[in-house]
């Protein structure tokens, strides 16, 4: 997949810190984000849930690792940053296999120093608006840490052995008072920066016909420890630009 690289203006990285979230829009092409969705749909064969292994698939990982998706976390984050891991979320109009997620801030998982030093950078695959249960923040959220939470198992697995959505994604924080609530709309091709320590949520789909499929992709600071996870199994991964890879 092609990837011109992606420049952010000081002033974009400036709202990124203040508020803790950036929308980009149109960064990748419908064709770029067409085949994204035929591989996910290849991988999914009609068992529709959230899954955690897709940046080792070939397109995704060609994202995941590539100057594109690099460049951004370059410049949101301390140092250069390095590919971790992913989830992703189909999303189908009142499935079952998925229960949205409570207020959550994303390094509750990954347990990064600080929130500063992981990033999620998430795909929009289909446009999203509140209708079909787009994504909520709460602007400079971030500044507050680390919040009291209640975390719980997300997934399980069934009697096949495969994984589904358990119990709603995140470990059901505190929110501050006195903050205000933001409820985003994005388009397919779109691409949302997420500070670790961002509080954020997504309702269930309950649209009765549209889609809302997203990939996330998690990036930790250059020599900043993580923890894997148990179902995560977050890795380091090697970028375009890694030493070995360069030719």
């Amino acid at each position: 997949m092609e990837q011109q690289g992606y420049q952010l203006t000081q002033e974009q990285i400036d709202f990124f810190h203040e508020n803790g979230y950036l929308h980009l829009k149109k960064v990748f092409s419908e064709d770029q984000c067409q085949l994204l969705i035929e591989e996910a749909d290849q991988h999914a064969d009609n068992h529709y849930t959230n899954y955690l292994d897709l940046h080792h698939k070939p397109e995704f990982k060609e994202v995941h690792t590539g100057k594109t998706m690099c460049d951004i976390g370059d410049a949101l984050l301390p140092n250069r940053v390095v590919p971790i891991g992913s989830i992703f979320f189909f999303c189908k109009p009142n499935n079952p296999l998925e229960l949205g997620s409570t207020w959550h801030q994303d390094n509750y998982a990954g347990k990064a120093i600080d929130g500063g030093h992981y990033l999620n950078l998430a795909l929009a695959l289909d446009n999203a608006e509140p209708e079909n249960g787009s994504l909520m923040i709460i602007p400079k959220s971030h500044k507050y840490g680390t919040l009291p939470c209640n975390p719980k198992p997300n997934f399980s697995y069934d009697e096949n052995g495969k994984m589904y959505q358990s119990s709603p994604i995140g470990n059901d924080c505190d929110i501050p008072e006195g903050l205000e609530i933001v409820h985003l709309t994005y388009e397919r091709g779109d691409v949302l920066a997420v500070h670790g320590d961002l509080a954020h949520k997504a309702d269930k789909n309950n649209h009765p016909t549209r889609w809302r499929k997203t990939m996330y992709f998690v990036y930790i600071n250059d020599g900043s420890a993580f923890w894997p996870g148990w179902t995560a199994r977050r890795e380091l991964l090697e970028r375009y630009d890694s030493p070995k890879l360069i030719k």
